[in-house]
């Protein structure tokens, strides 16, 4: 029996794929990308055992949602880049203020 995940674009299943591969080496996964707009759908058909979708999504009494993570939208700038001008409504206490050095995730 393989086990069958949908997952939605931004969300990298590899990483867990290859855990589940090294732990249930006698159950074969399954991953396959579905669209945001249709997260869910796979899961109500039963095309999919399990999928990784984004927050926030209504589920009904069929469905149990378990949140993994939250994610924190970022703007990234090239460092030659001026800051824009503070505006009346920014304070010296924003995140415009505490800005720090962006580097990549390890991986």
């Amino acid at each position: 029996m393989v086990l069958r995940l949908g997952y939605v674009a931004g969300v990298s299943p590899g990483r867990w794929v290859r855990t589940w591969a090294d732990r249930r080496p006698d159950q074969p996964l399954e991953a396959t990308r579905v669209d945001e707009s249709v997260q869910l759908d796979g899961l109500v058909a039963g095309e999919h055992d399990l999928a990784f979708v984004r927050l926030p999504v209504e589920v009904d009494g069929d469905l149990h949602a378990i949140p993994l993570w939250e994610e924190v939208p970022v703007v990234v700038l090239p460092a030659t880049t001026r800051s824009p001008t503070p505006s009346r409504s920014t304070s010296p206490t924003s995140t415009a203020s505490r800005s720090r050095p962006c580097r990549p995730m390890p991986r």
